[in-house]
């Protein structure tokens, strides 16, 4: 009866720990970004994932409703990523809305977390840009027949590939930014916006990684189960 106790108690105690994670990663993405649809209305979202793509912990100080497509889309980078092709330090990027984007302006951004030499969690932000091309500014198309009209169409491509930077993704980001993309192409590339995207799930990986060099990776996961019964 103690022995269960005590783990009821400490899955506790990791679940709380694992949306605090979820929460930081939310402050950074609204605190760190130009967009104001992020900063006005915090139209944006961040949360953190088991290998299975299951929701652990979800921030609640941004959009809700964006979870869904967070859980939709992160198969879709397992299926063109599988989990041996991943490296610590990659990150990855899409906004395809016919495996689990929203629309053009949403990009979806999901860094692996390595607990104990193995996959283990993704930390994952839904970020509404302000642009990203399309037939109209700001990707609000009225007349849109279709998607490409909104603006770029992203699969599932690395942003960083083990913690370096993946220039032509990153060049063809900036090219594809009508507001910023001079600014961005005299700064390296999409250098700044991607600094940001990257500082975001680096917050909620470092959380991530402390909880688990404390409870090692079989503790976390009573916290995870918790956390999905809930």
């Amino acid at each position: 009866m103690i022995a269960e106790s005590v783990e009821a108690l400490e899955a506790e105690i990791l679940r709380h720990a694992l949306r605090v994670a979820a929460e930081e990663a939310s402050i950074v993405v609204v605190k760190s970004a130009h967009s104001a649809m992020i900063v006005e209305v915090a139209d944006a979202c961040a949360g953190i994932l088991d290998r299975q793509a299951r929701l652990v912990a979800l921030s609640t100080a941004t959009n809700l409703m964006h979870a869904a497509s967070l859980r939709c889309s992160l198969p879709a980078i397992l299926e063109d990523y599988p989990e041996e092709s991943m490296q610590p330090g990659d990150v990855f990027v899409m906004n395809d809305c016919f495996r689990g984007g929203i629309h053009a302006n949403d990009l979806l951004v999901f860094r692996p977390v390595w607990t104990e030499g193995r996959l283990s969690f993704f930390t994952g932000t839904l970020i509404h840009v302000a642009d990203l091309g399309g037939s109209s500014a700001g990707g609000i198309v009225p007349g849109a027949t279709d998607v490409f009209a909104e603006g770029l169409q992203l699969p599932p491509v690395r942003l960083y590939h083990a913690g370096v930077r993946v220039e032509e993704v990153h060049r063809i980001l900036a090219l594809n930014k009508p507001d910023t993309g001079p600014c961005i192409r005299r700064r390296r590339g999409a250098g700044g916006w991607s600094a940001r995207r990257g500082a975001t799930n680096r917050s909620s990986v470092g959380r991530v990684w402390t909880r688990a060099s404390g409870a090692g990776h079989r503790g976390l996961y009573p916290g995870c189960r918790t956390a999905n019964a809930r």
